[in-house]
């Protein structure tokens, strides 16, 4: 009886070890395949989502911007896949400066994904309070990554858009598309929107404006500048109402023909009075400043001439451009002007630009 007992201790035990050990192997083995299934169901987008971004996180709190853009690159190199996890963290987190290195970095996905996410995004973030910067950097990368094609995106846009600052951002890059015949259409179509229409007639202007600018601008460039009918369009430009950026175009050419004749030009243009008119001032400093640069004999005598005039301004501008440009042979005429300039202020500035010009031929 004794030894029976013992055995059924035994027994007893075993069966319990045995039931324990079962058990641990089932649980080990439970986790085990879970473990396992979990990192085998891991996808690209829960890698990015865990990794990168958490990375590109902690870079722009630490005002790391080589990290910043190295992150970038890393995570827009993943392609498609990495999308899906960036707009998420964009909703997740609302900080303007980490929403927008998103964007920027959906932008460098070439796949028309981004364009669909982006688009979504943008009506959704829209409706919230947005940030000015972050809406307009997902209306840059959408007009850089869709071109044409996002023509109609942004007509929708316009209409449900209420902040100014962004509809004429729309409005821009509509101009920038430059499909005059699309905007007729939507103008035809929205016809019940009164503010639509106007702001679209407003962008067909503009529209055909900078058409006719880029027409001006390669007539410009291919200007034969040898000739005298080439500067005389030249000065026709300098003296019409194109923008800004035409007239100084037309200018630097006229440097560059850099002849007697876009000498006589130029030297009109730098004494006449601006009027208080900020875009003849403009073009009358960048005029001076290239007759300065000029090296011919006439440049100088034109120079020479500017130095003279009544008008203090455009002396002291010439003194200060032929310090910044001239050269060794612009020194006797800035000692003719300490010698005999009436003006005490113009005198100094002349002494210093020779100074400068004879370091810089020091270098």
């Amino acid at each position: 009886m004794i030894l029976s007992g013992k055995t059924g201790t035994i027994i007893l035990v075993i069966l319990i070890l045995t039931v324990l050990i079962s058990v641990s192997w089932v649980l080990f083995h439970k986790t085990g395949v879970e473990i396992s299934e979990e990192s085998t169901r891991k996808t690209p987008e829960e890698a990015v989502k865990e990794g990168f971004v958490k990375q590109l996180q902690r870079a722009l709190a630490d005002k790391n911007a080589k990290e910043v853009t190295s992150l970038m690159k890393s995570i827009s190199a993943m392609g498609p896949t990495a999308v899906p996890p960036l707009v998420s963290a964009f909703k997740k987190n609302n900080h303007p400066e980490f929403q927008i290195v998103i964007i920027k970095t959906m932008g460098l996905i070439p796949d028309k994904t981004v364009l669909t996410s982006l688009q979504e995004l943008y009506v959704t973030y829209a409706k919230q309070q947005p940030d000015f910067n972050v809406q307009k950097e997902i209306i840059l990368t959408l007009s850089r990554l869709g071109g044409r094609d996002i023509f109609d995106t942004f007509i929708n846009y316009l209409k449900i858009e209420k902040n100014q600052e962004i509809k004429n951002l729309l409005g821009n890059c509509l101009v920038a598309i430059g499909d005059t015949s699309k905007i007729d259409s939507a103008i035809k179509d929205n016809q019940s929107d009164p503010q639509l229409v106007q702001t679209l007639m407003a962008v067909k202007s503009k529209t055909e404006q900078d058409k006719t600018q880029r027409d001006v601008a390669i007539e410009i460039n291919s200007l034969d500048l040898s000739g005298e009918t080439a500067i005389k369009k030249l000065e026709d430009i300098l003296k019409s109402e194109q923008s800004l950026s035409l007239r100084i175009f037309a200018l630097q050419k006229l440097e560059q023909a850099n002849s007697e004749p876009a000498v006589e030009v130029l030297l009109g243009f730098a004494e006449i009075p601006d009027n208080g008119n900020e875009s003849n001032k403009t073009i009358k400093l960048n005029t001076i400043a290239a007759l300065a640069r000029m090296k011919i004999n006439e440049a100088r005598l034109a120079v020479k001439k500017l130095l003279a005039n009544e008008n203090l301004e455009i002396r002291r501008n010439t003194v200060e451009f032929l310090g910044a440009f001239g050269d060794s042979g612009s020194i006797p005429l800035l000692n003719q002007v300490i010698s005999g300039d009436s003006s005490t202020e113009i005198r100094q500035k002349a002494g210093e630009s020779i100074l400068k010009i004879k370091q810089r031929n020091l270098k």
